[in-house]
């Protein structure tokens, strides 16, 4: 899954309004970032994707009223995406590197 994608499921859900909202609120940089990486076709940091991961796995728990934009079963299966995404990252890094 893309940061595109994540980003389009979170504004169908009614969560985000724009991908300089996305990527101020939701992954906590420049209001550029999202547009910055697609049009350099490079992957989001890992920084990024754990400080997503984290937010979207938090509402996913929330009361139901807190996330009453989106289901949180759709909520938590993002939360799970973009944990694999992390996960095969984290596997893509050789042991010993800086």
């Amino acid at each position: 899954m893309s940061l595109r994608a994540i980003y389009q499921s979170l504004r169908r859900a009614g969560l985000v309004r724009s991908q300089r909202q996305f990527s101020r609120e939701w992954l906590r940089r420049q209001p550029s970032y999202v547009s910055c990486c697609q049009s350099r076709s490079r992957e989001p940091s890992l920084e990024v994707l754990l400080t997503l991961y984290t937010k979207v796995r938090r509402l996913s728990a929330s009361p139901a009223d807190v996330a009453e934009a989106a289901s949180q079963k759709d909520l938590g299966h993002l939360a799970l995406e973009i944990r694999s995404m992390i996960e095969r990252r984290l596997q893509s890094v050789e042991p010993g590197g800086c």
